[in-house]
């Protein structure tokens, strides 16, 4: 039997030098912050900087219940996490990772060697939102 040791030990071994995510943040300008999402009949915007309690609660309202992966099925359990999730073709943002440079940082933070030369893309798949 594997002493904890020797597990911190393998584990240490197979993640490189550097960490499998990357995390940070940017400040956003004005027009890059603002969401528009389709809610029913109608299309609502919401300025995410500077959004009230109230107007992110109606987001999350917008949104379909949110499942998550367990065991090979998905599973829906607000006791473990709440969470809502909006397909791409109910919301718009003006935002773009190009305008930030966030394609170069992440593959700068998370590729190593001839890696660092290959190209990744960011696109929209859907907006999750979750809930406290």
């Amino acid at each position: 039997m594997a002493t904890t040791e020797g597990k911190l030990s393998a584990t240490r071994q197979a993640i490189s030098h550097k960490p499998p995510y990357c995390t940070g943040s940017c400040p956003l300008t004005v027009a890059d912050g603002l969401l528009l999402y389709i809610c029913g009949e109608e299309t609502r915007r919401l300025d995410l900087p500077t959004a009230s309690d109230e107007k992110l609660k109606l987001l999350a309202d917008a949104c379909d219940p949110a499942t998550f992966g367990l065991n090979q099925t998905d599973v829906l359990d607000e006791s473990y996490r709440k969470a809502g999730k909006m397909d791409n073709d109910k919301f718009f943002t003006k935002f773009t990772p190009e305008t930030y440079q966030l394609m170069e940082r992440i593959s700068a933070q998370l590729l190593d060697g001839e890696d660092q030369q290959r190209s990744i893309r960011a696109e929209p798949y859907k907006l999750n939102v979750y809930g406290k």
